[in-house]
């Protein structure tokens, strides 16, 4: 399985839209790619303990975070 969403069943489903799981081998790209969405997420690496935010004016340097991390809508 490489992606996968589904929608919680009630009462969770009042609050969260969806649930992605995304299980598949590392890119050989470095970089983490996410398109941004109008809404809230939380993000939680299983993999690493952490997530990282890169510079887009540098493409290199980057803020790292825990493994769980928030994105305010």
């Amino acid at each position: 399985m490489a992606f996968a969403t589904l929608t919680p069943p009630e009462p969770l489903s009042q609050l969260i839209e969806s649930i992605w799981d995304w299980d598949a081998p590392a890119p050989s790209h470095r970089f983490e790619r996410m398109l941004p969405v109008a809404n809230a997420g939380l993000i939680i690496n299983r993999a690493e303990d952490e997530t990282r935010v890169y510079d887009d004016a540098s493409g290199l340097a980057c803020t790292r975070f825990s493994g769980a991390a928030s994105s305010p809508a």
